[in-house]
């Protein structure tokens, strides 16, 4: 499924109509089409306002997950925050590297092997 499949089955379960949702979002009828038909991606700088319409998250619109709703009342810590900001500046292999050696350290931990603080 693609973010246009999503966004309009939303509309189909919702029970909204097409033209309904086209004036509620001030998008015009010719721009829908050109979505259906892959002609266009326009509707990513409309992505905030549908996903606050149908009441699902970006991520989902998009089908970078499949969890419709955000997880309520988490917030990630500073050092979450500064963790991921560094991790996304590394290659693809290093993010890997790094995962492996995580991973071997938690494994360790868990067995008692070394200690964490």
């Amino acid at each position: 499924m693609n973010t246009v499949e999503r966004i309009l089955q939303l509309i189909h379960e919702k029970g909204i109509n097409e033209k309904t949702f086209l004036d509620d979002i001030g998008i015009n009828k010719s721009s829908l089409w050109n979505w259906k038909g892959n002609i266009t991606v326009s509707y990513l700088k409309y992505i905030i306002q549908i996903a606050k319409y149908l009441n699902v998250t970006t991520d989902y619109l998009l089908c970078l997950s499949d969890n419709p709703k955000p997880i309520e009342g988490y917030k990630l810590t500073e050092d979450q925050i500064r963790l991921n900001d560094m991790y996304s500046l590394l290659t693809d292999m290093e993010k890997g590297e790094i995962l492996g050696r995580l991973n071997s350290m938690v494994e360790l931990k868990n067995k008692g092997e070394i200690k964490i603080e």
